[in-house]
């Protein structure tokens, strides 16, 4: 009896099974047995394999493949629409020197020209 999630595995990393050596197989098993576990058809397999290639310009890895799953399934747009109650304490990150249009908040999603008090990501302000 074949297992079509195992081939499919195959087909899509572009491995051939008689030249697969066992750690390469063992690789296999492990990405094979993720998708499984969460219920994974081979035709989903190919459909976001093929999703992969086009995001990453390459073949996935079985670990690849199973650690993108979920970002690679059908999902609703980011909505940039954010709907805030309070005015935003813009959000900024420690590391951000920012540029010409000032610092960028993530959470209100704007650019603050004359950012003075900054509140960290980490909650400490600077």
């Amino acid at each position: 009896m074949r297992d079509e999630l195992w081939d499919m595995m195959l087909h899509v990393c572009g491995y051939q099974y008689d030249e697969l050596t066992p750690s390469a197989r063992g690789w296999v098993n492990q990405g094979v047995k993720e998708l499984r576990d969460i219920g994974a058809s081979p035709d989903e397999l190919l459909k976001r394999s093929r999703k992969y290639w086009h995001k990453f310009k390459r073949r996935p890895s079985p670990s690849a493949i199973s650690k993108h799953w979920s970002s690679l399934g059908d999902t609703q747009p980011f909505s940039s629409d954010i709907q805030v109650d309070a005015p935003c304490e813009h959000l900024f990150s420690d590391m951000d020197d920012g540029d010409e249009r000032g610092r960028y908040c993530p959470r209100c999603k704007s650019w603050q020209p004359h950012a003075v008090q900054l509140k960290l990501i980490d909650g400490e302000m600077a």
